[in-house]
């Protein structure tokens, strides 16, 4: 199966995490240590969940970029959600994709423009991989 994953920079590493898959996160020195960490740490994820004979979530998770920021769209009970990592204030929710991602395109330009020259905005430094994960044969479908 192939997830999203989202690395986000912070002062003195990287994280990451999939939404696809809550609570699965990994940290790294570097991009690439990131990745590799997060991949072993979905791998291992999958492999615990098989063992409790859980199925594996199915990747609905995606990522659309404005402006040059990342935006993660994740799927939820009652739609879809995007949230930039590099724009906590910035959230748009919609019942369809298509909508959510206007949301989020209006939503960050809206943000960029009313802060512009009065704030320092924050440099896009989030990035998305997608990480294709063997599923356990106990759970593959």
């Amino acid at each position: 199966m192939r997830y999203l994953v989202v690395i986000e920079k912070s002062p003195r590493n990287y994280s990451a995490y999939s939404p696809d898959m809550p609570g699965c996160v990994a940290t790294g020195r570097t991009l690439d240590d990131t990745a590799r960490n997060m991949r072993e740490a979905l791998e291992g994820h999958l492999e615990v969940m098989a063992e409790h004979g859980e199925a594996a979530p199915e990747p609905t998770a995606w990522a659309i970029t404005v402006r040059g920021y990342i935006v993660p769209i994740e799927k939820t009970a009652d739609g879809y959600r995007a949230e930039p990592p590099d724009l906590p204030d910035v959230v748009a929710a919609a019942d369809t994709p298509e909508r959510v991602e206007s949301l989020a395109r209006d939503a960050i330009a809206w943000h960029l423009d009313a802060r512009s020259g009065s704030v320092q905005l924050p440099q896009p430094a989030s990035e998305v991989v997608h990480v294709e994960i063997a599923v356990p044969r106990a759970i593959a479908s």
